[in-house]
């Protein structure tokens, strides 16, 4: 036996029953306040700082000139006339990768 559901709308002045996928999600009212983010230590520095809220982590992100994913991806592309040779690139990776 399968359980269907029904909420009072208000339809021409009248209440009628009508099933919740008919009715549109109300508008949220007010201000969304979104959950600070859970403490983590930090492994990119050698001081490993514990971050424990977003406001630090914009602040420690700065400090060491770190960036997000999101900022990276609005970045401008690098065109490939000032992108490496690939000669230079090749030969780094020889001396650094033996």
């Amino acid at each position: 036996m399968t359980t269907r559901h029904f909420i009072q709308k208000k339809i021409d002045g009248q209440w009628k029953l009508v099933e919740p996928a008919a009715v549109p999600p109300a508008k949220p009212v007010g201000p969304y306040f979104m959950k600070d983010i859970e403490p983590y230590r930090s492994t990119a520095t050698s001081d490993m700082p514990e971050i424990t809220s977003r406001s630090k982590e914009r602040e420690y992100m700065k400090r060491n000139d770190f960036i997000t994913f999101e900022e990276m991806q609005s970045m401008p592309k690098i065109p490939k006339e000032q992108r490496i040779d690939p000669k230079i690139k090749e030969e780094l990776i020889a001396r650094f990768n033996p």
